[in-house]
């Protein structure tokens, strides 16, 4: 029921970006929610992968790498359901621009929310500064809920 939420909702975002990247429906795609800082001692690196309607931890401890690897044990229906809401709500500022990073994410230590979209258009990521200059109302409701999201998720 949630795969066919997800591919309904893509669907739609598809029809209405009109010219530009779209989003397809979810199959081998996935959508990746992160924050990492690049000064920091222990884990460094919190996130999830969301891939065919389940939803897996990091396993990394440092951000800066151009893959992440996920453990292979999906986490509950109960916390994919709560994280899918962030495909509800994604941005459509961030598909429609060709803007990959918003602010200077990490240059004082403060951090990045990181986010990779997968489609069969190919991989889009982008790096929000978890200060908001540069960044529309849209895009710092967006991180404040994938900031919220990863807490709860913790």
């Amino acid at each position: 029921m949630k795969f066919l939420k997800i591919t309904f909702l893509l669907s739609i975002l598809a029809l209405a970006s009109c010219g530009k990247e779209t989003l397809t429906t979810i199959s081998d795609e996935h959508f990746v929610f992160a924050v990492y800082y690049g000064e920091c001692q222990g884990n460094c690196f919190t996130g999830f992968k969301m891939q065919e309607g389940e939803i897996f931890p990091d396993i990394e401890d440092f951000g800066y790498q151009e893959e992440y690897d996920f453990s292979t044990t999906p986490l509950s229906q109960e916390e994919y359901e709560l994280a899918s809401e962030l495909l509800d709500e994604f941005p459509k500022e961030l598909l429609d621009s060709r803007k990959d990073t918003y602010g200077c994410p990490d240059c004082t230590d403060q951090g990045v929310v990181y986010l990779e979209l997968q489609t069969k258009n190919g991989i889009r990521k982008w790096m929000l500064d978890t200060f908001d200059e540069d960044q529309s109302q849209e895009i710092i409701d967006f991180k404040d809920k994938v900031l919220k999201t990863i807490q709860d998720l913790k």
